[in-house]
């Protein structure tokens, strides 16, 4: 039996008034890699600095028990971080200037396609037992017109956040009372 049978687990925005921040250690932490038609090598990950739940673990059990579609008000602080390596053709001007987004943005002067070569799942154990695994996803790729202080082209990145939830070993152990219950229900 898994959690994913048993229980819908919906991840939404926490309320911010409940909210408190669960320490955490980091259990993985690797890059993602993409190779892109340019012949650039990118590598990319998330940085995290912070989860915070508006429900303690207890009240989560709870909801389980009551066999309630369980939510799960999580919110994180994170960086992206990007690193490029790229063929020396590439190389312009370079360009110490820190540009906005919005600035970056309407720099954009083209699209790359790229190939994910390598893409990993971080995991993040909680101090209150759930794991979490997220994974930064590119959507597209660009490239600006600019070039960083080394001369590298600055690359617009949009992304998307991909996360999993895993509860605890004592919510799954309540989820198999609860399925076993139900099973001698039905004899």
């Amino acid at each position: 039996m898994t959690q994913r049978e048993q229980i819908s687990i919906v991840v939404e925005k926490p309320d911010f008034s409940k909210a408190t921040f669960i320490d955490f250690e980091v259990e993985r932490e690797d890059w993602n890699e993409y190779r892109l038609k340019d012949g650039t090598f990118l590598r990319a990950k998330l940085v995290f600095s912070g989860f915070l739940m508006d429900k303690n673990i207890d009240e989560l059990a709870k909801e389980v028990k009551l066999g309630k579609k369980l939510n799960v008000g999580l919110g994180f602080k994170s960086t992206p971080v990007f690193g490029v390596e790229l063929p020396h053709g590439l190389r312009g001007t370079p360009d110490p200037t820190q540009y906005s987004k919005a600035q970056l943005q309407a720099l954009i002067t083209e699209e790359v396609d790229f190939e994910t070569t390598k893409a990993v799942w971080n995991s993040y154990l909680l101090k209150n037992g759930i794991r979490i695994k997220v994974r930064l996803s590119p959507v597209s790729i660009s490239r600006t017109s600019k070039f960083d202080d080394a001369g590298i082209p600055v690359y617009w990145v949009e992304y998307g956040v991909d996360v999993k939830i895993m509860l605890p070993e004592r919510i799954e152990k309540i989820l198999a009372k609860e399925k076993q219950m139900e099973k001698s229900k039905l004899q």
